[in-house]
């Protein structure tokens, strides 16, 4: 997850039967570690590269598991990249926002409802530090 002043970078997906909200991210390759497969997708998806610091905590599923990771060092403004831009047409949009981290617990239409309860809980420690 990458934090600027206080917010946190989402993409805003807009498809013909939903609206939600959700982190840039996507799948690991074979052979691939988490770490690396974030660093990639930030190159993918949002054009530039970052460091990729540590591991806040993972959400383990039947079918998947995700990882989130607090990301530093992100230069200049998130741009989208390939695959995504091909997708995008008017019923399939990807819209980066900067979202207050105190409106988060206010969102509905966050895609994983406990990631979204593991990034507040995080970040209220986080301010204490």
């Amino acid at each position: 997850m990458l934090i600027r002043d206080g917010k946190i970078l989402l993409i805003k997906r807009v498809k013909p039967d939903a609206t939600y909200y959700t982190l840039p991210g996507g799948t690991v390759e074979e052979g691939e570690e988490p770490e690396v497969t974030m660093a990639r997708e930030i190159l993918e998806e949002l054009g530039s590269g970052a460091d990729v610091k540590e591991l806040l905590f993972k959400i383990e599923g039947k079918d998947r598991k995700d990882f989130y990771y607090l990301v530093k060092n992100f230069v200049g403004e998130p741009r989208l990249g390939e695959p995504e831009v091909s997708r995008i047409n008017p019923e399939n949009q990807y819209i980066f926002e900067w979202v207050d981290m105190n409106d988060m617990s206010n969102m509905d239409d966050f895609y994983i409802p406990f990631a979204r309860d593991e990034l507040l809980a995080w970040w209220d420690k986080a301010k204490d530090r």
